[in-house]
């Protein structure tokens, strides 16, 4: 059963907060509050007395409008003056701490305002436990909204976010889908320079507006996606319509109550006299009384992921595993591996962290590891905490991923925690073994590394509401000095199959009608394979150097493989055919509808600038297509009793150099970052070989000779320093092999097409 909110709607009086209470109501959730941050003014309650508050945080032109909504919506109305300002100027928002060991919070910021705020409005409807924003591209505003919301306990909903990429993905979907609904919106302040003072109280969601407004974003050149949307600050509305029975009331205001005020840098306003309500009850233009109906719901797969329901088969490999589960491999009981620390100029991996001698409990075991972890840190040079950018947890029992949560989180109270892969191996771990942790810390710059952390529910990707990020950006850099080279590693979160909405697993109710028979496991491997897309698109991802799909235990392993491979293989091979189109720099005439070029533009794909792989960056030096590396992972359980979750590790703004090799026993890929960036190696090992073939190659990958892997470019890998390796296997291996190399043990392995492998090896170097 569907979860249902009661929400309380922050308001600006603009189209998209009122356009998100829409959509609220939509997904079954009630609005029982209206609240609003005005100016602050000594004229009372409703602030009159300033036009505009130049915050970078609140839309406040039009306030004098807003106690009208509590009659026109039926719906009782909170508001409060805004005070302070904007301190912390962040993308990522953290309150500042009184210093006096309690948990309030400095109010001179004026993102706190809304902290009370909100407040005053639990206080007066104690069932209220969601906030609504219309956020679309504002991290700023966003993460703010999402800190003051999961303070006070309750759920974020940004139903808009990311809204012009999602399906159609075109620019104007959000102005043709308000529309539909009859919401109107109208431009009370344009500041850019291709908007002047006549485009003033034009309805910005009519075609005439709209296309008024792309005509203009585009001869002064602002034509950037959200432009359109006045995401830039290009302008500002103010909602004075919409569907009943929502709205009991429409808004109206005479021409002559409407004053243009002009505020320089060729900026100007409306400043609003004497509005009225005119009831909608008698309105017989107004027939949208089935408007929750009529709101246009982003379908759950976009065209490109509904496409791969119809994938045909790829090759596949037949196995005798095919028909029983791997048997468990207890025989590695007590080979896990030392805690061990491998340190780079730019990158430190600390690996094998258990703490068995802590006691049987698990909450225990991960307490005794932060606090070995926080010493370990602290005596490497500019390393701590706030440097990991990517957690691995292995657990015994899913049934304790709770408990492992709430230490872990003590560890990253700061925004934009580690990206972060949780799996349950069960009793391949050693005895006495609850859980390991593997981290990866970054060494440059803090404040150069960006992080995406989306808090809130929205049709685009599930909430990350645990202490973790969706993804973390971390700047290659030069050799000498900390300087950025302009291109990013991510590394990515795990993602799981959830309907990002409701963060519900999805199941076989949610495939769209317009597919044919899935099975309940494709089903979440393409989902869960759309949320690392666009996890990877939203981060300008242009590569992933490798791709895991780590699969729940099945009698049907090696088929599993072979179909999550199947979408990956794909999704590339689409990706590359893609090619950019061209600009088109003509100016539209917008009355001219005869050939149809300005709608056309209005509703233009914003898919093609943020396709993966993009080959303007990617250069494969062997006979062999544009596929990143990939294998599938047996694992006991996933988060949420899913079946499968993927994982990568991402290239963005760098010059790739990819190659791939096939050798006797192996098949070998190498990623090298143009400049003085990473070097990424990934190795799958066959399984017909012999355990001490097995050994051999995993002790081989320490050696970073192109000769050995293979590779023809033997030259680029002389002046790499290897930094860590860590191997996936199945195998019984010497203890030796422990010693050398991060051993990662799991049930089983499985290449392209669902061929078993004995081991899969990633090794990270950099360039000298």
């Amino acid at each position: 059963m569907r979860e249902s909110f009661n929400v309380v709607a922050l308001i600006s009086g603009g189209k998209d907060s009122f356009f998100s209470i829409l959509h609220c109501v939509a997904n079954g959730h009630r609005i029982v509050a209206l609240a609003n941050l005005h100016p602050p003014s000594t004229h009372g309650r409703d602030g009159v007395g300033t036009d505009d508050l130049d915050s970078h945080m609140y839309q406040t032109v039009g306030h004098e409008i807003i106690p009208l909504y509590e009659y026109a919506l039926g719906i009782p109305l909170y508001r409060l003056g805004i005070e302070g300002t904007a301190v912390n100027r962040d993308i990522s928002y953290r309150p500042q701490s009184l210093g006096d060991g309690s948990d309030s919070y400095s109010d001179d910021d004026e993102t706190e305002s809304l902290t009370q705020l909100l407040r005053a409005v639990m206080s007066a409807i104690p069932e209220a436990n969601a906030v609504s924003t219309g956020a679309i591209l504002s991290s700023y505003q966003r993460t703010r909204i999402e800190s003051v919301s999961l303070r006070l306990g309750l759920t974020p909903i940004s139903y808009l976010w990311q809204y012009p990429y999602l399906p159609p993905g075109t620019s104007s979907s959000l102005l043709d889908d308000m529309a539909d609904v009859r919401q109107d919106a109208r431009l009370i302040k344009v500041a850019s320079g291709g908007l002047d003072e006549t485009f003033l109280w034009e309805c910005v969601s009519s075609e005439r507006g709209k296309l008024r407004v792309l005509r203009a974003m585009r001869r002064y050149g602002g034509e950037e996606h959200g432009a359109i949307l006045g995401e830039g600050g290009e302008y500002e509305t103010l909602v004075i319509d919409g569907p009943a029975p929502l709205w009991k009331y429409k808004i109206h205001i005479e021409e002559h109550n409407r004053e243009v005020v002009h505020q320089g840098s060729g900026s100007a306003l409306l400043r609003i006299k004497n509005p009225k309500l005119v009831s909608k009850l008698t309105d017989s233009n107004d027939t949208h009384h089935g408007w929750q109906n009529q709101v246009r719901i982003p379908p759950l797969l976009s065209t490109q992921f509904m496409r791969l329901c119809h994938a045909k088969e790829t090759a596949f490999y037949s196995s005798s595993d095919k028909t029983k589960s791997t048997s468990l491999r207890k025989m590695n009981q007590g080979l896990l591996g030392d805690w061990n620390v491998s340190q780079g100029k730019s990158v430190v991996f600390v690996t094998n962290m258990i703490a068995p001698g802590a006691g049987d409990s698990i909450k225990d075991q991960m307490s005794a590891i932060s606090k070995k972890l926080r010493q370990t840190l602290g005596d490497i040079p500019n390393c701590s905490i706030d440097d990991i950018v990517f957690a691995t947890i292995y657990l015994r029992s899913m049934d304790s991923f709770l408990l492992v949560n709430q230490e872990y989180k003590q560890l990253f109270p700061n925004p934009d925690p580690p990206a972060r892969v949780t799996i349950c191996v069960g009793d391949v771990l050693p005895d006495g073994v609850k859980l390991c942790l593997n981290v990866t810390i970054d060494r440059g710059s803090r404040n150069a590394r960006v992080g995406l952390h989306v808090q809130s529910r929205s049709y685009w990707a599930p909430a990350n509401i645990g202490p973790y990020s969706q993804a973390i950006s971390v700047p290659i850099r030069g050799h000498d000095s900390d300087e950025s080279t302009g291109g990013s590693l991510v590394y990515l979160a795990g993602q799981i199959p959830l309907v990002p909405a409701s963060m519900s697993l999805c199941s076989l109710s949610d495939v769209p009608s317009e597919v044919g028979a899935l099975s309940q496991f494709e089903f979440q491997a393409i989902l869960s394979l759309q949320h690392l897309w666009r996890i990877g698109q939203a981060t300008n991802i242009s590569w992933f150097a490798r791709g895991i799909a780590f699969i729940t235990s099945s009698k049907y392993n090696a088929e599993r493989a072979a179909i999550a491979w199947k979408y990956w293989h794909q999704l590339h091979r689409e990706g590359e055919q893609e090619a950019p189109e061209e600009e088109d720099d003509e100016v539209i005439d917008i009355w001219d509808r005869s050939c149809g070029r300005a709608q056309q533009q209005a509703s233009e794909d914003l898919d093609t600038s943020h396709r993966i792989p993009n080959s303007e960056y990617v250069t494969i030096e062997s006979q062999r297509d544009m596929i990143a590396p990939f294998m599938a992972i047996e694992v006991d359980t996933l988060p949420r009793g899913c079946d499968i979750e993927w994982a990568a590790i991402g290239s963005a703004g760098n010059k790739i150099s990819v190659q791939h090799a096939s050798q006797p026993g192996w098949s070998t890929y190498s990623c090298r970052l143009a400049g003085p960036g990473a070097v990424l190696l990934h190795a799958l090992v066959h399984d017909d070989c012999t355990d001490e073939v097995v050994v051999s190659k995993i002790l081989g990958c320490r050696d970073l000779d192109g000769i050995h892997w293979g590779l023809k470019s033997a030259e680029a890998f002389k002046n790499t320093s290897l930094v860590h390796v860590t191997v996936y296997t199945a195998r019984r291996l010497p203890e030796l092999v422990y010693r050398e190399v991060n051993i990662v043990p799991c049930r089983s392995i499985w290449g392209e097409g669902g061929q078993k492998m004995a081991a899969g090896i990633l090794v990270q170097g950099e360039q000298r």
